[in-house]
């Protein structure tokens, strides 16, 4: 079993290790609705690129698992 799968089925059936994250958890909440809480306020840091920026996600190399 690959350590993908594991950490699946951990995810998924649910495991008591995975408790130890749950103050790891909490902390990145807390910087996140800070930063969260900036940005709204006006007070967060905003980047403006001098030039037009595209974005593209979801690139895939390879088969993406849709052969029927």
């Amino acid at each position: 079993m690959s350590a993908a799968d594991r950490l699946l089925e951990a995810w998924y059936r649910g495991h008591p290790a995975l408790a130890l994250l749950r103050p790891l958890e909490w902390l990145y909440r807390r910087v996140v609705q800070g930063k969260r809480k900036r940005f709204l306020a006006g007070q967060g840091d905003i980047y403006r690129a001098p030039v037009p920026v595209l974005v593209v996600g979801n690139i895939t190399i390879g088969g993406t698992g849709k052969t029927p």
